[in-house]
C-alpha cells in the first residue's frame, strides 16, 4: 500500500516584519526539506520595509521549486 503524504501549507502574512521573516523562514524551510508535500504561502500585506526586494533576491530557488508561493 502506498502512503500518500498530506499537503501542508504554512500561511504567512507579513507587513513590516522583514526582520522576523529573515530570522525564521529559511530555518523553517530547512527543517522541513524532507517533507516534499509542503509549501510556504507568503502574503506581502503592503509591507514598507523592502520585503518584496528581499524575497525576489533571496528566495527565487524556492519559488521556482514550488516550495514558496509569494503574493
Amino acid at each position: 500500500m502506498i502512503e500518500k503524504k498530506l499537503r501542508i501549507s504554512f500561511c504567512i502574512v507579513c507587513r513590516n516584519r522583514l526582520d522576523q521573516l529573515k530570522e525564521t523562514l529559511l530555518k523553517n524551510i530547512e527543517d522541513n526539506e524532507d517533507y516534499s508535500n509542503l509549501e510556504f504561502l507568503i502574503l506581502n500585506y503592503n509591507s514598507q520595509d523592502e520585503m518584496h526586494s528581499w524575497v525576489k533576491r533571496n528566495l527565487q530557488k524556492y519559488i521556482k521549486a514550488g516550495r514558496i508561493n509569494y503574493y
